[in-house]
């Protein structure tokens, strides 16, 4: 029997609130709202689903990231949507663990654009995401910070 690929995410599964730090562009100041997020793992362990809601400009959105082992031993490959940055399509991303309970995923929606999303599952009691857009002519900058405790 194989180890389960997302083991390393299993002490977050549950509900999580916390704060969404959102900012367009890397010159503007992040913009501050609640946030829930929550964390569930199928297939005996070997796919998550992260859901996680924001608030922006007054209007309520979500999103929806599913992880699974990737191709390769210790690789990571994922899907995401949601309903501001990135719709109405999927993002494919692929990716590997950058610390013992931390996952990298980098995709790209078109040539010289894309998204790295990091997962942060460290500490039991916290859980945090961040999304950098990578863009030129900007390069690599965080647009969203969110910052999870257990509910």
């Amino acid at each position: 029997m194989t180890t389960p690929a997302l083991l390393w995410l299993s002490d977050h599964v549950g509900e999580w609130t916390g704060t969404n730090k959102f900012r367009f562009r890397p010159t503007d100041e992040y913009e501050e709202s609640p946030s829930h997020a929550g964390v569930g793992l199928r297939a005996h362990g070997h796919v998550a689903i992260i859901s996680h809601t924001w608030v922006y400009e007054g209007e309520e959105h979500e999103g929806l990231l599913v992880i699974g082992a990737g191709a390769e031993q210790d690789a990571f490959q994922s899907t995401w949507t949601e309903s501001w940055h990135q719709k109405p399509q999927w993002l494919s991303s692929t990716g590997r663990l950058i610390g013992p309970k931390t996952l990298q995923l980098e995709g790209s929606y078109a040539p010289n654009a894309g998204w790295n999303i990091r997962i942060e599952a460290e500490d039991s009691s916290k859980l945090n995401i961040v999304m950098d857009h990578v863009f030129e002519p900007h390069g690599t900058y965080p647009v969203v910070i969110a910052e999870y405790r257990r509910t």
